[in-house]
């Protein structure tokens, strides 16, 4: 082998060394797969590039290339120099792929790859007559073969090719030519073996290896720039989430209610001076509570995500969508769509059904709309189109309404969150109870504490009209702390009195569930039942246990090994599943009344009840069924095993000194009228 092949062998070896460190420098800091793969293929190269320059000489001194030390120097070439392509396209795939390509095809690639490699590298090796055949085999294949795979990876890399993207024009250009280049030697190569002549070849060869030398670089530098271009793409990705954090809705992507203020603001700043009118439209369903009860919090999440996603492709650049909070959804209609027909519209579509984990899930829509010009007030717009959307839900929902200056006005949030605040601080809450009856012997068990705020102007208001403010405004914590409070109180009350074997179930939000201020001041409370602490039910929703598992099992457990018991409620609502039940610390397990209301007519769900009641009792657990409004649903829940009972059938929730008295009449077994 002549000095000026050697020097060539030598400066693409050190070139393949310098880009195979850099490559592998650049997977260590960005932690990328197909960088691995990269810096892998260039130190193959090295090897392969290495294995030909002491084959070369090894043969250029013996003369001999049958030796066994010939052979296995041969193979390693070979199989390093099939592998350099391997893992160039591996690497190349996984960029525009990233989970396209799992560790065991990865694995069985590099197989096939190191197998055909030993192949073609074994086939006529100890023949001293082979040489032609051997070198023609040897190189022709991996000439061809990889220039095939490179030409099919430079068409990958174009097609994905993006404007701005030098680095992947770089690459792909290199990919062609090298692959151009590779396939017609490896064409020449394999045509000798049929006798053409290796004349062409021969002069090629030299040329092959200065080729060689400018394009190994220019791969290796069109990677990085790759490489740098995509990691700023990304972080300019990340860049633009962190400056839209603040704008936009983390679950549907849409803009959050500051977002959309920005939107009208800028809208009424373009059409300052101009006579245009634009629509804003709020959106809300009805009943949600309903349908996260049916498919869970995750499918109730997912029922918001596919309703933004048909609101943001149906109206699309013609209009600004946003999620204002919960389940309310806003957007503006303008130019052509400003007109009440379109209002109408949108309301069908947005009540369409959907589909949720391959379930039909139908929902009904409310919708309140405002005219708004360039003067009016942003504030005062929203406003008046939550007043037309709370009114037709007062009227029963399902309707659209413009608003009109005769519709109730609504409290804003701040001063609902002072009257809430101003609530508890003035006690103005008060404590029902709902009994629950034991099923067999239709005898009291305990009561349910349901809350109720006797509000000073708007009198006893039910749970729904101020629990879910209290959510919003983060106050659901200290309400749960003041109804342990309450129960406690009431259980220590009934020491000495008739009441005293009777339970006390409190309920606990899940927020309450994980906030640390609830947790460090509950034990206080609950230790200070003694000996009675095991009359303490604590109450959870499934939905509210199973948010977050592994705090709500933490949490449920400090409580649990205080003394109180657990009930979990709304069962079959959410999660449902059994290995939850199981690891849960749940001493009761309250059947969600949509059971109870199928069970009269539906076989599907009586058979689902007599196969889970004895299954939960099995594990210790007490069952009840929740719900029963009439004499039949209350001889099927007796028939299927539950141990207790809680409906109107027996009693609504009414107060303290009722509950008093309800416990002490000898007709409480009728039926509330």
């Amino acid at each position: 082998m002549n000095s000026s092949i050697n020097f060539t062998y030598i400066i693409q070896i050190a070139s393949a060394l310098v880009i195979a460190s850099v490559i592998y420098r650049y997977f260590l800091v960005y932690q990328r797969e197909y960088l691995k793969d990269w810096a892998y293929s260039f130190a193959a190269l090295l090897v392969f590039l290495s294995m030909a320059l002491i084959v070369g000489e090894i043969g250029a001194r013996t003369g001999s290339y049958t030796t066994p030390l010939m052979v296995g120097l041969a193979l390693i070439k070979l199989n390093a120099g099939y592998l350099q392509i391997s893992w160039l396209i591996l690497g190349t795939y996984k960029l525009f792929k990233p989970n396209g390509i799992v560790a065991v095809q990865s694995r069985m690639i590099l197989i096939i790859t190191v197998s055909t490699a030993t192949i073609v590298a074994l086939l006529y090796s100890v023949d001293p007559e082979g040489g032609v055949l051997r070198n023609t085999l040897r190189n022709g294949s991996r000439y061809f073969l990889g220039g095939l795979a490179f030409m099919v990876s430079a068409a990958f890399v174009f097609l994905h090719i993006s404007k701005q993207s030098t680095g992947k024009v770089i690459v792909g250009t290199a990919f062609l030519l090298y692959g151009i280049e590779m396939a017609f030697l490896g064409y020449l190569n394999l045509q000798i073996i049929f006798g053409a002549s290796w004349q062409l070849l021969a002069s090629l060869i030299p040329l092959h290896g200065i080729f060689e030398l400018l394009i190994y670089p220019t791969i290796g530098l069109g990677l990085v720039i790759w490489l740098l271009e995509h990691e700023r793409h990304k972080a300019q990705l990340i860049y633009n989430q962190l400056a839209n954090i603040h704008h936009s809705d983390p679950l549907t992507g849409l803009s959050n209610r500051t977002g959309f203020e920005i939107v009208l603001r800028r809208w009424a700043e373009s059409y300052q001076n101009e006579s245009s009118k634009i629509i804003v439209v709020l959106l809300g369903i009805d009943q949600f509570k309903r349908i996260n009860q049916s498919v869970g919090v995750r499918g109730g999440d997912e029922v918001l995500v596919a309703l933004a996603n048909r609101l943001n492709d149906k109206l699309g650049t013609f209009s600004a969508q946003a999620r204002l909070s919960g389940d309310v959804f806003a957007c503006v209609l303008k130019d052509d769509m400003a007109n009440i027909a379109r209002v109408n519209w949108l309301l069908r579509l947005m009540a369409k059904p959907l589909f949720i984990n391959k379930q039909s899930v139908h929902i009904d829509v409310s919708i309140g709309a405002t005219w708004m010009t360039s003067n009016d007030d942003i504030e005062d717009t929203l406003l008046k189109a939550q007043r037309a959307l709370e009114y037709a839900k007062q009227k029963g929902g399902k309707k659209a309404l413009m608003f009109d200056a005769s519709m109730p006005e609504n409290k804003n949030t701040l001063e609902l969150e002072n009257e809430l605040r101003c609530a508890l601080e003035k006690k103005q809450f008060e404590i029902f109870l709902q009994p629950i009856m034991g099923s067999q012997n239709q005898q009291i068990g305990g009561f349910e504490i349901l809350s109720r705020w006797n509000h000073p102007e708007r009198g006893h208001l039910p749970p729904f009209e101020f629990l879910p403010h209290l959510a919003q405004l983060q106050l659901m914590p200290k309400f749960d702390l003041w109804t342990l409070q309450q129960a406690v109180k009431l259980l220590r009350t009934w020491r000495s009195t008739d009441m005293y074997k009777l339970t006390l179930a409190v309920n606990l939000s899940a927020e309450g569930l994980q906030d640390d201020y609830y947790l460090e001041n509950a034990p206080d409370i609950i230790k200070s039942l003694g000996s009675r602490v095991h009359l303490l039910y604590i109450e959870v929703t499934e939905n509210s246990a199973m948010k977050s598992i592994n705090a709500g099992k933490s949490s449920l457990n400090l409580l649990h090994d205080l003394g109180a018991k657990i009930s979990l409620d709304d069962f079959g609502t959410g999660y449902s599943s059994l290995n939850y039940l199981k690891s849960f610390p749940a001493d009761k397990v309250k059947f969600d009344r949509s059971f109870i209301l199928e069970m009269s007519n539906n076989e599907a769900t009586r058979t689902i009840l007599k196969s889970l009641v004895p299954l939960c009792q099995k594990l210790g657990k007490k069952v009840v069924a929740e719900g029963i409004e009439t004499h039949q649903q209350l001889e099927l829940a007796h028939s299927i095993g539950f141990d207790q009972i809680q409906g109107y059938y027996y009693a609504q929730p009414m107060a303290v000194t009722d509950a008093i008295e309800y416990v002490q009449q000898p007709n409480r077994l009728k039926r509330a009228q």
